[in-house]
């Protein structure tokens, strides 16, 4: 799998074939976004050319504008729907390669106007790109990812603005679910901390044991002033225990 991933990812770069956006289509559909990306992001450095990462920079080019890639496909005789759904899987995954190793990409200035944001998307590469969405990764409410996003319309590049506003809004779904996450784990562990049973607990907070349970689990967050109700019910019969 990863001598295929990174063959494609060498070819895709530098020849675009048809047969080359269908093959990286593929290779999501069967493994999916996060596994892909990861294997393309160690192309570079196993090059031993880390630094500048062309091969990655290049890729980001050649999948982030979906008519373009809709039109090669399509002038190669691929039927129309798939061309479409082929230009839109490979759009979302240059979302998914630059959230690859985002967390490590550091900080640079914002650009402060059109022309120097255009300078940034024309002569950046995937480093600089990740240093400058990872303000918008770590905080996707904020008005950062908004003020880029104008700063590529007002620069002539309302595909990068489109793009920008996308990437906020799978940022802000990727938020979502760490903070389920992180919620459910909080109710497993103020019951863990009540010492008794999940349903008794329930009972303690006003709610029922299955509404509990899709707490516990995920699949619904609770409020939040149920989640204080929560803590204060656990701190509550844990000193109780301790008496």
């Amino acid at each position: 799998m990863r001598a295929t991933v990174l063959t494609n990812l060498a070819e895709l770069t530098a020849f675009a074939r048809p047969a080359d956006y269908l093959q990286l289509h593929a290779l999501i559909r069967r493994h999916g976004h996060t596994r892909v990306a990861a294997l393309q992001d160690g192309l570079d450095p196993l090059l031993g050319r880390d630094s500048a990462v062309p091969g990655l920079t290049g890729l980001v080019w050649r999948i982030g504008d979906e008519r373009h890639t809709w039109g090669r496909l399509t002038r190669s005789h691929t039927d129309p729907t798939t061309a479409a759904d082929v230009a839109e899987v490979c759009y979302s995954h240059m979302f998914w390669l630059l959230l690859t190793g985002i967390t490590r990409a550091g900080r640079i200035p914002p650009p402060r106007d059109p022309t120097e944001f255009a300078r940034l998307i024309r002569h950046g590469t995937v480093r600089t790109w990740r240093a400058t969405l990872a303000p918008l990764a770590e905080h996707p409410w904020s008005p950062y990812g908004e003020r880029l996003a104008e700063l590529a319309d007002d620069a002539g590049l309302p595909v990068v603005g489109q793009s920008l506003r996308e990437c906020r809004t799978v940022y802000q779904l990727r938020r979502q679910d760490e903070e389920k996450i992180a919620v459910s784990r909080e109710v497993c562990r103020l019951v863990a901390l009540s010492g008794v049973r999940q349903s008794e607990f329930a009972a303690y907070v006003g709610t029922s044991s299955s509404r509990m349970s899709t707490y516990a689990s995920g699949k619904v967050t609770p409020s939040a002033a149920l989640l204080l109700r929560m803590r204060r019910a656990a701190r509550l019969l844990e000193s109780r225990r301790a008496t």
